[in-house]
């Protein structure tokens, strides 16, 4: 209660629970807090994301670790959708943008969604075959991959998403677009209103 009357409910989880408003420290310990309830290991961890102070949850399944950033999983801005890349991350993933202030060894790598989906992928050539051979009638619109190769940055590798699913589409779908940071890809494709 000090520490929220200090610096305010958004950096605890009542601040995340109850009035659904919190940084990433407020969501960080929601999370921990449900995941306690549920009696699953979980701590947070603290560290910099890109130079400014962030925290996420270290979270252990099946006797293995992997890092879950709830506050980057929300609802992203420039695309109405949540991001998968965030959550159950091995070391790999995890430090191409944050970098924690202890060390937790998280080398789960085969516990996030894009490597149980088989949209991992490490050319360019392989990536862009997927995305020519997408069918968006058989999806619920998202279009996602991770790419753990050198050769594209993310201006590279949103030009190539932007270039093939637009002809995809056709005339039954459109194009919303396509976000990517740090290798990974989350587009959208909706149904075309006439």
């Amino acid at each position: 209660e000090e520490f929220s009357n200090k610096h305010g409910v958004s950096f605890c989880a009542y601040g995340a629970i109850a009035e659904k408003k919190a940084v990433c420290m407020g969501v960080a310990l929601a999370y921990k807090l449900l995941l306690d309830k549920y009696r699953v290991e979980c701590t947070v961890a603290t560290g910099d994301y890109d130079g400014i102070p962030h925290m996420i949850n270290v979270v252990e399944a099946d006797g293995k670790r992997a890092y879950v950033d709830i506050t980057k999983g929300f609802v992203d801005e420039g695309l109405p959708m949540v991001r998968y890349d965030v959550f159950m991350m091995g070391e790999q993933k995890v430090r191409k943008y944050f970098a924690p202030q202890e060390e937790f060894g998280c080398a789960d790598e085969k516990a996030n969604y894009f490597f149980k989906n088989g949209l991992q992928f490490q050319d360019g050539y392989a990536l862009r075959r997927y995305l020519n051979s997408f069918s968006y009638e058989r999806t619920d619109g998202k279009v996602r991959f991770y790419y753990t190769g050198k050769g594209l940055d993310d201006r590279a590798l949103g030009k190539l998403a932007g270039d093939i699913l637009p002809r995809r589409c056709g005339t039954e779908f459109d194009y919303v677009g396509c976000i990517v940071e740090h290798g990974v890809g989350n587009a959208m494709i909706k149904k075309h209103e006439e």
